[in-house]
């Protein structure tokens, strides 16, 4: 058991020391500092009582045991043992200890923000680096909590873990004081420190286990939250809503009652700490004197270190506990930066400039964990500045065309050519930062049109210049001069207050603003009305011969002016041709064509 608590204690410093390192043994340093100041000035407390009742300081030193040294000390920088010079240099003892006091305070606060930034920025570079396949597997409430509620908990668990090393730092301090003062008197302290901590012991294992209990429920609970945001339209307009809403206050309340029973047994420690302290003071005083014959006089100064001894064990086991309630915090911490770590997405080394040639499919085949051919045998090339439309049933493939296109996934045989270079030796990010992507659900921030266009790229000239050319392409510049704040109205939680036109409008401009070589539109009208789908496809094929355009899309109706048109199924290439030729020689082409026209 004991080797067990030693053991998780150096796997906390461990862990804590990866982000702090040498400052974390600064902050000892100081703590030892205290605590001895702190004694010397208690020890000066045993002259002081001497003055006062014999009104000479002579055999003060005989109760002071090994610390004896400190009226030598005053005896030889020439001072006389007085009620003046005594107080003085108590006085200069507490106050320095003041003045390390506020160092430690003052690098305790920092540690702590740089501790709590590296945590933060270390998750946030594990999921920007995070493969998508891995992400889309992922618990989105479990990534949500962990970012949130947890990053929170582990910080905490940091500020609790320094207090604690604090407190054994005194601990340490004052049983060497007190063993100095009177030996016999510190072994009877060590003993009842080690029967209080057997003592709690089982108390600890409680606390850690509704830790991890927290932490899972906690998943849960943001996971839930992320799905009633999401679905808040059907929810409402079905009714559902407030069913849903209690499934969301049952999973409070049972982590309402999961930390009621943490908090009880904080309240059982916090509450018993003094009145057992001072029990186990009385219990050895009565024995040192009425057993082995000791005086209260010679017993006075390791009273004074006994009582600040197991004021430090009583803390440090409380925080101990406190501890125990946030490793389910650290625990998720290390395994979830340890699967960001595992998810890492490949990245190549040849940076991409820019399309010069094209794309080719060379009989790329993928498919998922489960082993099952999502596509299989694709060859596929697409010019640069062509229009290539992939037309095809639901489950054809076609988002997973998309998926490989945007080196989101890999293809597991075949290559996938990007000019003369398989996409794997590619450096990913230059590439990707090529691409333009318009999806089905307009992407909007909550953040002003300019933002939303520029991603949040400074106000220069030049890029109010490029924001005001992506606007007047997309078609959406009189929309936005005609508002109150113009280009600096803030859209709201997904734009919900604009019409799906309007945002769509708003995404193709960000692509256009990116100055992008590919664009690839994934359904990206099909949930508008007819009207305006015919608008921004206008639009659309008035970009023709700038961009490399790959055109996902249900309403052939949209396609018809694609260089090539890819049929999809099963997985397959089943035609290639433009759209008329497909009318032609493709039966399956031909009958969703007349599906959609009926």
């Amino acid at each position: 058991m004991k080797l067990k608590v030693v053991s998780e204690f150096f796997n906390f410093f461990s862990y804590f020391y990866k982000y702090v390192g040498y400052r974390i043994y600064i902050l000892i340093l100081l703590g030892l500092i205290m605590g001895v100041l702190d004694g010397f000035g208690i020890a000066m407390f045993i002259p002081l009582i001497e003055i006062a009742a014999n009104e000479s300081g002579a055999a003060a030193s005989d109760y002071m045991g090994r610390l004896a040294f400190l009226i030598d000390f005053i005896d030889s920088t020439g001072l006389q043992l007085t009620l003046n010079s005594v107080l003085v240099v108590m006085l200069v003892f507490f106050m320095l200890k003041g003045l390390i006091s506020y160092i430690k305070s003052l690098k305790s606060v920092k540690y702590i923000q740089l501790f709590t930034r590296k945590i933060r920025e270390e998750i946030i570079s594990g999921l920007s680096s995070f493969g998508y396949s891995f992400l889309v597997a992922s618990d989105s409430g479990r990534i949500q909590n962990t970012l949130s509620g947890e990053a929170h908990a582990v910080v905490r668990a940091f500020n609790i873990y320094l207090k604690l090393l604090h407190a054994i730092g005194l601990l340490v301090v004052y049983l060497i004081l007190a063993f100095l003062a009177h030996f016999q008197f510190a072994i009877f302290v060590m003993i009842a420190g080690l029967l209080m901590n057997i003592l709690f012991s089982g108390l600890f294992k409680k606390s850690k286990k509704l830790s991890r209990k927290i932490t899972i429920q906690n998943h849960e609970f943001q996971g839930l939250i992320i799905q009633k945001i999401l679905h808040f339209k059907y929810l409402k307009a079905t009714g559902l809503i407030k069913t849903f809403a209690l499934k969301l206050k049952n999973q409070v309340r049972k982590i309402e009652e999961t930390n009621k029973r943490t908090g009880i047994i904080l309240a059982f420690f916090d509450s018993i700490r003094e009145p057992l302290t001072v029990l186990i003071i009385v219990l050895i005083i009565l024995v040192q004197v009425n057993l082995f014959g000791g005086s209260i006089s010679m017993l006075l100064l390791s009273i004074f270190f006994f009582y600040r001894s197991m004021t430090s064990i009583m803390s440090a086991q409380n925080l101990w506990n406190r501890l125990q309630t946030n490793a389910g915090a650290i625990e998720n911490m290390v395994a979830f930066n340890h699967e960001l770590s595992e998810g890492e997405e490949y990245n190549g080394q040849v940076p991409f400039l820019g399309l010069r040639d094209g794309i080719e499919f060379r009989d790329v085949g993928f498919s998922y964990i489960d082993g099952v051919d999502v596509i299989n045998g694709i060859d596929l090339k697409i010019k640069k500045g062509s229009v290539v439309a992939i037309v095809g049933e639901s489950g054809a493939g076609k988002t997973t065309l998309v998926n490989l296109l945007c080196g989101l996934i890999y293809p597991v045989s075949g290559e996938l050519i990007i000019d003369e270079n398989e996409i794997r030796k590619l450096d990913i990010v230059t590439y990707q930062k090529k691409i333009g992507y318009i999806t089905q659900e307009p992407v909007i921030f909550n953040a002003s049109i300019f933002d939303n266009v520029s991603f949040w790229e400074e106000a220069t000239e030049e890029n109010k210049e490029r924001f005001r050319k992506a606007l007047e392409q997309a078609r959406i510049v009189d929309f936005v001069d005609q508002l109150n704040q113009q280009e600096y109205t803030i859209l709201g939680t997904n734009g919900l207050s604009l019409s799906g036109g309007q945002r769509q409008r708003i995404t193709i401009a960000r692509e256009l603003y990116k100055k992008v070589d590919i664009l690839i539109l994934d359904e990206a009208t099909s949930s508008l009305d007819s009207e305006t789908e015919a608008d921004i496809r206008l639009e659309i094929e008035q970009l023709k011969g700038n961009y490399t355009m790959i055109i996902i899309a249900h309403r052939l109706s949209t396609i018809k002016t694609s260089d090539q048109v890819v049929l999809l199924k099963e997985g397959s290439i089943d035609a290639v041709g433009t759209y008329e030729e497909l009318l032609n020689s493709s039966e399956d082409f031909k009958k969703m064509v007349e599906l959609q026209t009926l």
